[in-house]
């Protein structure tokens, strides 16, 4: 069961999304929740009993699939653009603002290094886009 739903990508995208999207999207979520699962010990358990966790969850997972779909729409058009790393990957992946945002949120202690360090990410870079 993923807590987001194609209303939180279509909220994050600010738009309806197309069939094809749409087709992709449980399976998407599904590998979202897979990755905040990876990162938040206990997550159905710590979602059962916070909503407002659970509403965080479900709203990264949506900007998380969110992504995938604009990264697909970033090359279309033609000129050459700056763009960040993060837009265009193409990947889906928990940012490092979010992984913050589930650590704080699920009450463990930014002291806990292992923790803090198992929800690092990469830094964000830019690309030159041609």
């Amino acid at each position: 069961m993923t807590y987001a739903s194609i209303k939180n990508i279509e909220t994050a995208l600010m738009r309806e999304l197309t069939v094809q999207e749409a087709r992709y999207a449980p399976a998407l979520l599904a590998q979202a929740k897979q990755l905040i699962s990876d990162r938040v010990p206990s997550l159905d358990n710590l979602c059962a009993s916070d909503t407002d966790f659970a509403a965080t969850v479900a709203q990264i997972q949506g900007e998380a699939v969110a992504r995938v779909y604009r990264a697909h729409r970033v090359g279309e058009g033609t000129g050459s653009y700056r763009m960040n790393i993060e837009v265009a990957a193409q990947i889906l992946y928990i940012t490092q603002d979010e992984a913050a945002r589930l650590r704080r949120n699920s009450g463990f202690s930014a002291r806990d290094r292992f923790l803090q360090l198992s929800m690092e990410q990469a830094p964000a870079r830019e690309v030159l886009a041609v």
